[in-house]
């Protein structure tokens, strides 16, 4: 399931200073402990071999760190009680690790979702894969500043993502539940403000 949304133009002076990818993923870590139909995506895992449901009480989401050596998923400890700065502490720490290879097993299992962006890199839309025993993922293309016709005049917006990809797991989740999830994120990144409550 794909959807794009456009951010209010409060927000571009903002993202002037902060990169859009970082923006955008931990302001969806924080929109998505928000999300009141978060928890059966966000706090449940699938195990294959015992066909068995697990719910968890815990909130630990993975990220996507490119590394030299490839893609790694770091996990951030429960998001539920951390704030967007926080988070986004924690998130550049761990990348900085990936990338130098000496971020630990420890710091890269046990997640209950993950989100991957690839706006850093251009990517403006893609698939993204769920990486078992989780049952969901959301992926992120670009930010762009684009003309938006305001009903006067052509303004500076910023569409931010141009698309969000996710990925569910349907013994989990059923389509109902996971397109009202993706709205909620839909209308969080395009209100911001929303994340920061």
């Amino acid at each position: 399931m794909k959807v794009g949304c456009s951010s209010p133009p409060f927000q571009i002076e903002f993202e002037s200073r902060k990169s859009s990818r970082r923006r955008f993923s931990r302001g969806a870590w924080r929109s998505k402990r928000q999300s009141p139909h978060l928890r059966p995506i966000h706090a449940s895992m699938f195990h294959s071999r015992a066909a068995a449901l697990s719910k968890k009480n815990y909130y630990n989401i993975g990220f996507v760190a490119d590394t030299p050596n490839g893609l790694v998923v770091a996990l951030i400890e429960g998001c539920d009680r951390k704030g967007v700065k926080e988070i986004a502490t924690e998130a550049r720490e761990l990348a900085a690790k990936a990338r130098a290879g000496t971020i630990s097993p420890e710091e890269m299992s046990g997640g209950c979702f993950t989100v991957s962006s690839l706006g850093g890199i251009g990517g403006t839309g893609f698939t993204p894969i769920i990486i078992a025993p989780e049952v969901a993922i959301l992926g992120a293309g670009k930010a762009e500043i684009q003309p938006v016709w305001d009903g006067e005049r052509f303004a500076p917006r910023l569409i931010q993502p141009l698309s969000l990809s996710w990925s569910w797991d349907h013994r989990a989740v059923d389509g109902a539940a996971a397109a009202r999830f993706l709205g909620y994120i839909a209308d969080c990144l395009t209100d911001i403000r929303k994340t920061s409550l």
